[in-house]
């Protein structure tokens, strides 16, 4: 069985798009069921409605990828041929999540129904939740694979792409929800940061919003490092994790979220970050994060009615978070030195592709 992504079908742009809409179904579920054991009491059974709409979604994303190779094959292509580029691990994804299915049944008869943080440890979980992550970002491995996408594409035509992606993040952070920024309310957030000393949650603060940053801005990158991130790319993304975080809070941080991202766009723009700009990508890396963190507490402490009363708190996480994100940039697309080139910058061909599963 050839491996080779030019000899394999592509699934197309049509068929991605699809394969988001059964994905929103699924990631749907996930919310709906990780509401449920983190708000209602006493859930004493596996067989809840919750995971009716977690495992429908399922078995129709399973049906659909089925399908998908079911028309390759009927097309005369054989085994791992018949998978569409970029749908490898996919496939893998749904396998691993019938077995990490069976055994979160199993482990709730016996150990009982998990609530609260013990929900966001349970080994089935992960399994499901990687399962989940593979599955979803079977569009963004087509996509990268793919020569017919050009280096500065359209936002549509990434849309698939850029959707599975974020998916792909809302889901993990499902499993961080204590560590994830987005589900601390304004009020909470000013109280932490309003006083020095031990006991005050500044430290508890800091390290949710250096989780959260790499959870909003690694995706970016990931596009970046391919192709010139195209207008609208954060806004997409960034509002995928604020409706996650606004079902599990508060509906008022997606219009939060959505205007940091707004931010970030307007930023990229401006650079134009890619594969052939190493120094805008490296801009980019240590200024989006800056950008995010300034506009999602400006409108906290609007919404708050006050500012923290220590000062050094909120002007300085956001420039920690810059730092970390020129890190990851620097690491995703590293400098001439690094790829034994004399301080020119690196060619960058998009005639052969890496082969994606």
């Amino acid at each position: 069985m050839s491996d080779n992504a030019a000899t394999r079908p592509r699934a197309g742009n049509a068929a991605n798009l699809l394969t988001v809409l059964f994905s929103t179904w699924l990631l749907g579920g996930v919310l709906a069921d990780v509401l449920a054991h983190n708000n209602i009491r006493k859930l004493e059974t596996f067989f809840t409605p919750w995971h009716a709409a977690l495992y429908s979604g399922f078995l129709a994303t399973a049906a659909w990828v089925g399908w998908i190779v079911r028309r390759n094959l009927m097309a005369g292509r054989r085994g791992f041929d018949a998978i569409p580029t970029g749908y490898g691990l996919g496939v893998a994804g749904v396998a691993l999540f019938l077995v990490a299915g069976a055994g979160d049944l199993a482990w709730h008869t016996i150990f009982g129904i998990e609530q609260n943080t013990r929900i966001l440890f349970s080994p089935t979980h992960l399994l499901l939740i990687t399962a989940l992550s593979l599955i979803f970002t079977s569009p963004l491995r087509d996509a990268l694979t793919d020569p017919a996408i050009p280096d500065a594409p359209s936002t549509r035509r990434l849309l698939p792409a850029m959707l599975g992606l974020a998916f792909a993040g809302a889901a993990i952070m499902v499993l961080l929800q204590y560590g994830n920024m987005l589900l601390l309310t304004p009020d909470r957030v000013v109280d932490a940061l309003d006083r020095d000393g031990k006991g005050s949650g500044a430290s508890s603060v800091a390290l949710e919003l250096i989780v959260t940053n790499v959870a909003l801005l690694f995706p970016l990158l990931i596009i970046g490092r391919r192709w010139t991130i195209p207008f609208g790319t954060a806004t997409i993304m960034y509002a995928v994790f604020g409706v996650q975080a606004a079902v599990l809070r508060t509906p008022m941080v997606l219009v939060t979220v959505v205007l940091c991202g707004l931010g970030v766009d307007l930023l990229a723009m401006r650079l134009r970050p890619g594969p052939s700009r190493r120094r805008a990508f490296w801009a980019f890396g240590a200024l989006a994060p800056v950008v995010t963190w300034a506009v999602f507490f400006a409108v906290g402490f609007i919404e708050a009615g006050r500012l923290p009363g220590v000062v050094e708190f909120w002007t300085g996480m956001p420039v920690v978070a810059g730092l970390l994100g020129l890190l990851f940039a620097a690491l995703l697309l590293p400098g001439a030195g690094a790829l034994g080139g004399a301080g020119v910058e690196p060619a960058v061909s998009h005639e052969t592709t890496p082969t994606a599963r």
